[in-house]
């Protein structure tokens, strides 16, 4: 009887050994290797068709993906041979550009910064109906580190290892809608046409100023302007309104006061009506008469 409580003991400390050896290992397993990542560039057409471009390994951070987004989303996810999920994660396909009176914009490519695992085998990306759009095998990439080169500046003005500009994040968002909002990752950097060193495309039709975001086309930096000229003026006017409001109001019947106040808010009324009338001018003459392309 005590030979059979020993040996049930020895075979339980197997046992037990034995189950914290196996739950060690898939936990090791399941973490992905420090400092490395999964460079993956994927090409989205007008119809969120997703075509595989370029894979590869660099050392860098990854993103987590971690938003959750109740629409517009991809769902990222990382298998390994068992088809057990080792990381999974939301990304947007595209957004809405306030600059273009929200107009969708989609985005492409899609560059996204994965965990790399040694158990990884594929990546799968799904869309909002849990549809397969698109499945990478990365047995079929050779997963050698890209060499990627970079320009010494931006258009935003970033030029590392010098002191960001206050103003990049939202030139950012002008030039490089699509690229990662974290300066190191070197997304506006990157050179992607090796023939010329250039850096990524800037956003078509757009131009970041010291008064913002602008088209870069004469209508709509005609535009930019116009609508800057109007706030002013429309800002303006309604002071001189308000102020020749109280005027008249204080007036207390003295004729002198009383006209001064009317002269004011006539002032500011006719003021508004020549900033719109010239504007008019100004676009006909262009389109009209000089035909300027873009003001038509």
């Amino acid at each position: 009887m005590k030979l059979k409580k020993i040996f049930l003991k020895k075979i339980l400390t197997i046992i037990t050994i034995s189950a914290y050896l196996f739950f060690s290992s898939q936990i090791q397993a399941a973490q992905p290797v420090s400092d490395f990542r999964l460079n993956t560039a994927i090409n989205q057409s007008n119809n969120y068709v997703l075509n595989f471009s370029t894979i590869g390994l660099e050392t860098g951070p990854y993103v987590s993906y971690g938003i959750d987004f109740s629409n517009n989303y991809y769902v990222i996810k990382i298998l390994d041979k068992n088809n057990t999920e080792l990381f999974s994660g939301k990304t947007l396909k595209s957004y809405q550009d306030s600059q273009q009176n929200s107009q969708t914009v989609i985005i492409n490519p899609l560059n996204l910064y994965l965990p790399y695992f040694n158990e990884a085998t594929k990546v799968q990306l799904f869309d909002e109906n849990n549809s397969l759009k698109l499945e990478i095998n990365l047995a079929n990439h050779n997963l050698v580190g890209l060499k990627y080169r970079y320009t010494a500046c931006d258009l935003c003005g970033y030029c590392p290892p010098d002191k960001l500009p206050s103003s990049w994040e939202s030139c950012r968002k002008c030039l490089y809608p699509s690229a990662n909002p974290t300066p190191t990752m070197g997304d506006t950097l990157r050179i992607t046409d090796p023939s010329t060193n250039d850096g990524p495309t800037p956003f078509p039709e757009k131009t970041y100023t010291g008064i913002g975001c602008i088209g870069s086309t004469p209508e709509k930096a005609s535009q930019a302007v116009l609508n800057i000229i109007f706030s002013i003026v429309g800002g303006l006017a309604f002071l001189a309104l308000m102020y020749g409001g109280f005027v008249v109001a204080t007036s207390q019947a003295e004729a002198e006061r009383l006209n001064y106040g009317k002269r004011i808010i006539r002032g500011a009324i006719i003021g508004v009506v020549v900033t719109l009338l010239s504007a008019f001018i100004v676009k006909f003459i262009a389109s009209g008469i000089l035909k300027i392309p873009g003001f038509s």
